[in-house]
């Protein structure tokens, strides 16, 4: 999707906007400062406007991060073109405590909904928030994703998204995922070069069949007798579309599609994984 902005185009993803979107819903939806913004239609552009006051981007950062702005200092009534834009400053300034890189990006541009600078932004927002209970100080429940030969500074060490990794594959490693005692017509993983059932967020997790097995290994109960029918479903986007019909019941909503799964949208699935990730 193109947006013509500045005299320049740039291309954005139509998969991130919806994303982004479904999650300020879901987290600022029932926030009473942002009902004049919310819900966001996930299908258009809306998203593009409705940081233009700066009262979303900051709530959005509040919610990453809780009291990183001291909301009575946020302007929110009878709001002017200087009072938004001390809005935006203060959003963006809050942005950068938490270590979001805002370089190029001015209120002037989150004002008139510049898309790429917008999802750029959003995106470092999203990911500070899914990710900052995946660290050995925050969870010491990832102690059990030692591996042999391992000290707690390797953990200590590695990055919220490489414990998401570990993680992953040590729930895998936990199920009988390999084929071995699963009888015909449902979809079984490989281990890659470095022994691992998934390697990355994109194309290793784009049939379901890891995520199935995981939801199972997470959900107990009925889940496993429900995930061995989506197993068998032969259709990818089908299949994918019945996993997130899996995590729902877990009391999950994804801001991924079965569309974003089956394409390997890295950044969605990394955002769904930690979700999962912050459920159990």
């Amino acid at each position: 999707m193109n947006h013509q902005s500045y005299n320049a185009s740039h291309s954005y993803s139509l998969a991130e906007r919806r994303a982004f979107s479904s999650w300020i819903n879901q987290n600022l939806g029932t926030d009473p400062d942002c009902k004049s913004h919310l819900p966001i239609q996930v299908e258009t552009e809306n998203l593009f406007f409705s940081l233009e006051d700066g009262i979303v981007l900051c709530k959005a950062i509040n919610c990453a991060k809780p009291e990183t702005i001291d909301e009575r200092v946020l302007n929110k009534k009878n709001l002017n073109i200087f009072k938004k834009r001390e809005n935006l400053i203060l959003g963006l300034n809050s942005a950068l405590s938490l270590g979001c890189k805002i370089v190029n990006i001015r209120p002037e541009d989150l004002s008139a909904g510049v898309p790429h600078l917008i999802l750029g932004l959003l995106w470092q927002i999203i990911r500070h928030a899914l990710l900052k209970n995946i660290s050995l100080s925050k969870n010491v429940n990832i102690m059990a994703l030692l591996r042999p030969g391992e000290t707690l500074a390797d953990l200590e060490n590695m990055t919220p998204e490489n414990i998401l990794m570990r993680w992953v594959n040590h729930h895998l490693n936990r199920g009988d995922v390999s084929g071995k005692n699963l009888s015909d017509g449902i979809h079984v993983l490989d281990l890659n070069a470095n022994g691992e059932f998934v390697g990355n967020f994109g194309k290793d997790l784009s049939n379901s069949v890891a995520y199935i097995n995981l939801i199972n290994q997470i959900g107990g109960g009925n889940m496993a007798k429900l995930g061995s029918k989506v197993m068998k479903i032969s259709d990818n986007l089908e299949r994918a579309a019945q996993m997130l019909k899996m995590a729902e019941k877990l009391g999950i909503k994804p801001i991924i599609t079965a569309n974003d799964v089956v394409q390997g949208n890295e950044k969605l699935n990394m955002a769904f994984l930690a979700t999962l990730f912050n459920s159990v």
